[in-house]
């Protein structure tokens, strides 16, 4: 019989159920006598909450972004809840120990902190023998991970190690494997994707992305750009906005410039293998598949707290820019086109600080529990 490996997460629109799927992917890769089961944990748990629950975080990401910002990862907030968590962890205890019978994994990996903390519940009052892995899908975790039964946790940065050590987890518990991310995602630049994708291999190609939701102010980026004294193309991932998406396919004639949209796609590693440059909000997964692919990136629109937090980390290492604007974007793209040392700086930093084999270095991590 195979064993198994568990991988939870929470809502299939986000990163963390990409962290997820390449992992997943990392298992058949690099070994078949194992088993990958992924799993929604919030759907599993609460499935009445999921819809309001990501109802309300979408709301206050889209309209009232200042609100998250003011109780991420707050002192405050982090005890106040304390007692909640306590009931919520002896309630889905009781749940999981149900699916940990049914399945039976040898070890079990959470790709987002609440999973994390009902296994470890489950671990400390239950079974004490069961492995667990927090894997960390922004640059920089926060409190809400912090557990002393998880027996690894991967951080993206020695940033992130230092963190974890500040809030008392043992050095050795912390791997720096970078944040998960499928294979596909190695530096394999090609012209003839370009050529797939209708664009002219000649011409700079600047890849606009708002994360699965599509959030951020792209349609002014592009009329910028549109302006632009220099030849080049743009190509915009509207992820699951479909508001956004049909106003670029209404609109896109108009522009100078050629403009490409897309709705949610599965070949985001071939439009990067395209381009040159990449502006998107500082989400962790999609900063973690850009700098795998050398791409010079610039940064614009972070939610406040986790983005905010992953933005301020890797413009002071002088691995992205940032724009303050959506003017400032153009700006920064047409920098980064007309100066060759800034634009080699940019993908030279992304290629030092990137892990393309993370994906496969947190499985193999596994399989020594």
């Amino acid at each position: 019989m195979k064993r198994k490996i568990l991988i939870l997460y929470i809502t299939p629109s986000s990163g963390h159920y990409k962290a997820a799927k390449a992992l997943k992917k990392a298992v058949r890769l690099i070994n078949k006598n194992r088993e990958a089961i992924t799993i929604d944990s919030l759907k599993f748990l609460h499935p009445w909450a999921e819809g309001f629950v990501n109802g309300v975080y979408s709301l206050v990401i889209k309209k009232l972004p200042f609100i998250w910002g003011s109780i991420y990862d707050k002192k405050k907030v982090f005890s106040g809840l304390s007692p909640f968590k306590k009931i919520v962890h002896y309630i889905d205890r009781l749940k999981i120990k149900k699916l940990f019978e049914r399945i039976n994994p040898s070890v079990v990996i959470c790709t987002q902190a609440f999973p994390c903390g009902v296994v470890c519940s489950y671990k400390k009052f239950i079974e004490p023998k069961i492995k667990v892995i927090a894997c960390i899908t922004d640059l920089m975790p926060h409190r809400f991970w912090v557990y002393e039964e998880v027996d690894y946790f991967t951080v993206a940065c020695e940033e992130g190690k230092n963190y974890l050590i500040a809030e008392g987890v043992p050095a050795e518990k912390i791997k720096i494997t970078g944040i998960p991310i499928l294979p596909q995602f190695r530096h394999i630049p090609n012209e003839e994707y370009r050529k797939d994708l209708g664009l002219d291999p000649d011409i700079p190609v600047v890849l606009l992305m708002g994360g699965g939701s599509g959030i951020g102010s792209f349609k002014e980026v592009v009329r910028y750009l549109d302006i632009l004294d220099l030849a080049l193309q743009i190509v915009i991932v509207c992820g699951r906005n479909q508001r956004l998406y049909q106003w670029f396919r209404t609109n896109s004639r108009f522009f100078k410039k050629k403009v490409v949209a897309y709705e949610y796609v599965d070949f985001i590693d071939k439009l990067m293998d395209s381009a040159d440059i990449i502006v998107t909000k500082p989400g962790g997964i999609t900063i973690s598949e850009a700098l795998a692919k050398h791409l010079a990136v610039v940064l614009i629109n972070p939610i406040p707290g986790q983005e905010q937090r992953n933005m301020s980390f890797l413009v002071k290492k002088k691995i992205a820019l940032q724009a303050e604007s959506s003017y400032q974007a153009a700006l920064l793209i047409k920098s980064i086109l007309k100066n060759k040392k800034l634009r080699d700086e940019l993908q030279e930093n992304a290629y030092a600080f990137s892990h393309p084999e993370s994906s496969l270095d947190i499985i193999k991590l596994a399989l020594t529990l």
